[in-house]
């Protein structure tokens, strides 16, 4: 808009099929069609004559043109740009034959109201031009990235995260503070020495008839010592396996006799009614019984029962000490287990470790 003058910016003009367009230009200010603007309809619009403007206005120094016509035949919606200031743009919508513009007039500001109002909009199967460099540089920054992963991962597997540390623990350093070679001795020999109370070792060497009473002590049983010499982790281990298998069989065994105990009582509880109902003879005689054998019956059933519920709650209290006990044994396996392979990995390394410092 020149100086002085007012108008709209971006204007939008509705014009009816076979109208025609005069614009006011200069040498520097003239439209250009904007073919790439996605609000172009017309794919076959021909713009050869804003072309032959452009090149004759840029070719001739001294222009004295002033007005440009142009009749659009064609319906659709057109856009065009400043030829200085590109960032300004124009919109004309065409009508199709027998369409009428709306009454706000041929020239209207761009706004959504009066777009949609001359029925301007973008075409549904717009097809762009894919942008082929962004889409080599992002491929080509995968096939790196990956590259370089792979090379990063072949690094941490033969070098290992922090590996040097690892060369010389801290464990180690402590250990070799200790003289372990002092605690053994190439084929030395064992010998078991008895020992006595102190009270007889002060009297000086128990004579061989002091000897002879100790096995009838009180309180010591000198007969009955073992030599810990050659007691190992091992051994008591298996001592401790060796004795919960007899508790666990032993457990088994009584849970079997309690069953067969239960089973047992029940048979002859079952014989008793038998025995009782064919004593009263309740079903072959034909007399009824006297309400005093009935009153005996129903008191020695009640008994019967009770005693029974009796049996029944021992049994189930005895079942479920007998599973505890179980349960126990089964952690204690477990914890022993796990405290054998502790102490045999502790020392397999204290064999190593001197092996080392030999």
């Amino acid at each position: 808009v020149a100086a002085g003058l007012t108008g709209l910016s971006d204007p939008l003009a509705c014009l009816s099929l076979g109208h025609t367009l005069v614009w006011s230009i200069t040498q520097d200010y003239f439209p250009r069609y904007d073919k790439d603007n996605l609000w172009n309809t017309n794919a076959n619009f021909d713009h050869g004559k804003f072309d032959e403007l452009d090149e004759l206005q840029r070719l001739s120094s001294q222009s004295n043109i002033t007005l440009f016509a142009f009749r659009f035949t064609e319906p659709g919606t057109y856009a065009f740009k400043m030829q200085n200031e590109t960032e300004k743009r124009m919109y004309v919508q065409v009508m199709q034959e027998g369409a009428q513009c709306p009454n706000d007039g041929v020239f209207q500001p761009l706004t959504p109201r009066s777009v949609v109002s001359v029925g301007v909009r973008n075409e549904p199967d717009l097809l762009t031009e894919p942008d082929w460099i962004l889409i080599f540089s992002m491929v080509g920054g995968g096939i790196v990235l990956i590259f370089i992963m792979c090379i990063a991962l072949l690094l941490f597997r033969q070098h290992g995260w922090k590996k040097t540390l690892f060369q010389n623990p801290k464990y180690r350093k402590s250990a070799q503070k200790y003289p372990f070679e002092d605690y053994s001795s190439k084929g030395s020999t064992l010998h078991s020495v008895k020992r006595y109370h102190r009270s007889m070792e002060l009297e000086g060497p128990p004579s061989e008839g002091a000897l002879m009473s100790t096995a009838d002590d009180e309180f010591w049983d000198y007969d009955k010592q073992i030599d810990m010499e050659g007691f190992s982790v091992e051994t008591f281990y298996q001592n401790l396996s060796e004795q919960s298998r007899k508790v666990t069989s032993k457990i088994d065994q009584q849970k079997n006799e309690v069953k067969s105990l239960y089973q047992k009582i029940a048979g002859q509880t079952e014989s008793l009614k038998g025995l009782w109902v064919a004593k009263l003879n309740l079903k072959g005689r034909s007399e009824l019984s006297s309400p005093k054998d009935l009153r005996e019956y129903d008191e020695k059933i009640a008994e019967l029962e009770v005693e029974l519920a009796r049996r029944q709650a021992i049994g189930r209290d005895y079942l479920e000490i007998v599973e505890e006990q179980q349960r126990l044994h089964n952690l204690d396996m477990t914890r022993r287990r796990e405290h054998q392979v502790a102490v045999a990995a502790a020392l397999a390394e204290a064999t190593r470790l001197l092996d080392g410092r030999r």
